[in-house]
């Protein structure tokens, strides 16, 4: 029986220190409203150095829908398929507002390859350029993706949202790691004795 609750202990402590490590990465669902546009999605964030690591966003815009699968991650410029250069970096404040600044995050329709994408691109940012108190945000096209959208198109201020998904209690996987590896400890010690 000591030997079970040692190997219990040691999962519980090794259980706490994984779910410990994960809480460095949170998921958000963001979104963008303006006039006749919408774009909602998710970024994982690593918020010990607020930047996004991966993420994705799906633009409405009219009838047609893209879907921005690919988040430009690090800082760096990359060309589109329309050989424009689109800076980027992957700054995100998400208990800020704004939660970007100006550079914004860069979404693209296909995956970067070396320097460059084989799809479009849209930025999320806020718009420096606005005097609009407060800032608004920006969803801003590039490139040649397909409907109508590219380079300037769309290219909307409107509001924007980010909200962490939520994510279980850490003591309750904890404990009920400890229940489990105790439940298989006394069947192993009274049940095939």
């Amino acid at each position: 029986m000591k030997k079970h609750l040692i190997q219990l202990a040691i999962l519980v402590v090794a259980t706490g220190m994984a779910v410990k490590s994960q809480a460095a990465s949170q998921i958000y669902n963001i979104t963008f409203t303006g006039t006749g546009l919408s774009a909602s999605g998710q970024i994982n964030v690593d918020v010990v150095n607020n930047t996004a690591t991966s993420g994705f966003l799906d633009v409405t815009y009219g009838a047609t829908t893209i879907d921005y699968n690919y988040l430009a991650v690090g800082s760096g410029i990359v060309e589109d398929n329309n050989g424009d250069d689109l800076p980027y970096t992957d700054n995100v404040f998400p208990n800020s507002v704004p939660f970007t600044d100006a550079n914004g995050l860069l979404f693209l329709t296909a995956p970067v390859n070396g320097n460059y994408t084989a799809g479009g691109g849209i930025y999320l940012s806020i718009d420096q350029f606005s005097q609009a108190t407060p800032v608004p945000y920006n969803l801003n096209g590039y490139g040649k993706p397909p409907a109508g959208f590219g380079y300037n198109n769309p290219n909307q201020d409107g509001t924007a949202t980010i909200a962490a998904v939520p994510e279980p209690k850490t003591t309750t996987i904890i404990g009920l790691s400890a229940l489990g590896m105790l439940f298989v400890a006394l069947r192993k010690k009274f049940f095939m004795a």
